[in-house]
């Protein structure tokens, strides 16, 4: 389920850079292309060549024997490849996830480095994030049609409980637990709230739809635990 929710935030990613780039204005005909052979070649890059001087770099830093210095190094390898992701043309977030993705085994595997780093993005970078969105967020739906609104959170849970579901009965073979892979891909979080911003900030969205995303993705986070819970009540009268 996991590493469903990886690459569902990877394609969510991918997408970002393609409407980076529509909002700088190259992404029109052959701009599309262009960004989308960018962002391949950004991904192979950083998870070949990219991932051995990351990861070395990191392995280094424990050589100080303070808990500072790997500490420090993980926060710099996230900024790093947030400003290479920004100088290829892609989106500050693509650089930064990509570098969780790669030292997030070494990082989970010090405890105390983890929760350090948790509690600094938890409570100081994800709460910048999640009141600038509440700034931006007028408390009405007015200009947006109830039956738009409507589909639209329909769609966002039937997309993510098929595509779960779809994806993954090949390899689980059972159809209660494709489905509670489903419902675990169900919340649509940062990535959806971030590609809302930066369309509304680049004026590809008016306030009133990016309203309606934002209280689609209140809804789908809210839903899930107890889509979870009913889930593994199915699982556990197999």
């Amino acid at each position: 389920m996991v590493s469903s929710a990886v690459i569902d935030d990877v394609i969510g990613i991918m997408m970002l850079g393609i409407l980076a780039a529509l909002v700088t204005g190259e992404g029109y005909g052959a701009g599309v292309l262009t960004t989308i052979v960018l962002a391949i070649l950004f991904l192979v890059v950083v998870l070949t060549a990219g991932k051995r001087v990351l990861v070395w770099v990191f392995q280094e830093s424990h050589k100080a024997h303070t808990h500072e210095m790997p500490y420090s190094v993980a926060l710099i390898c996230g900024l790093l490849c947030a400003l290479a992701a920004n100088e290829a043309g892609l989106h500050f977030a693509i650089g930064a996830f990509i570098a969780g993705l790669i030292l997030g085994d070494s990082i989970r595997s010090d405890r105390s480095l983890y929760d350090s780093l948790s509690d600094l993005a938890f409570g100081f970078f994800v709460t910048l994030f999640f009141a600038y969105i509440g700034l931006l967020f007028p408390p009405s739906l007015a200009g947006v049609p109830l039956v738009f609104f409507a589909v639209l959170v329909a769609v966002s849970f039937a997309s993510k409980i098929v595509g779960g579901f779809i994806g993954s009965f090949r390899t689980l073979q059972n159809p209660r637990k494709a489905l509670v892979v489903g419902f675990g891909l169900v919340p649509r979080g940062e990535v959806a709230l971030v590609v809302a911003k930066v369309s509304l900030t680049a004026g590809i969205i008016s306030i009133s739809l990016f309203s309606a995303v934002t209280l689609m993705v209140v809804i789908t986070v809210f839903a899930a635990p107890f889509l979870m819970v009913r889930g593994f009540t199915w699982l556990r009268g197999d």
